[in-house]
């Protein structure tokens, strides 16, 4: 469970927050009302000069030769979903790069030969010398939900926002 949302059932129940947009899997109160919002999937991204970015297949050695970015939100940890994917194979990656959020790795791909795998939505609009290449191994993707609590299901401005975020 993610200590970062620990207290989110409680904020919602207490009024201090009224809807969260989330990641987190897990829904951790009863109270709590949710709406998957979409489905995200990750891809490989690098440099459009990079040696990779052309090839129509990755191997997995290729993918391990090269230093990686990748996102740890908190505590700036050099272990993620890819490593766990690469780990079920008998792989690992080499981590240069531990960013804090995902906006900063376009830019800082465009100064070497890295590789990131981030959520195919963080790149729509920065796509400027950059290419995408499937993983060659499966990095599972994630939900992006929506959270409120049951006290304001039914509240018709409550109702219209959720309708508005669930549009957008």
């Amino acid at each position: 469970r993610n200590p970062q949302f620990a207290d989110l059932p409680a904020m919602l129940a207490d009024g201090e927050l009224d809807l969260c947009v989330t990641t987190t899997p897990e829904i951790p109160s009863l109270d709590l009302q949710s709406r998957t919002l979409y489905e995200e999937r990750y891809v490989g991204v690098v440099r459009r000069g990079h040696p990779l970015a052309t090839r129509k297949r990755i191997t997995l050695e290729q993918f391990s030769r090269y230093p990686h970015l990748m996102v740890s939100p908190t505590e700036g940890r050099f272990v993620g979903p890819t490593d766990r994917a690469l780990a079920d194979v008998g792989h690992k990656r080499r981590v240069a790069l531990s960013a804090p959020g995902f906006l900063i790795l376009p830019e800082v791909l465009k100064t070497g030969d890295f590789i990131a795998i981030v959520p195919k939505r963080v790149l729509v609009g920065r796509m400027a010398g950059l290419a995408t290449f499937t993983p060659p191994v499966r990095v599972p993707g994630f939900a992006v939900l929506m959270l409120w609590h049951a006290r304001l299901h039914h509240d018709p401005a409550h109702q219209w926002l959720r309708t508005q975020i669930g549009r957008a």
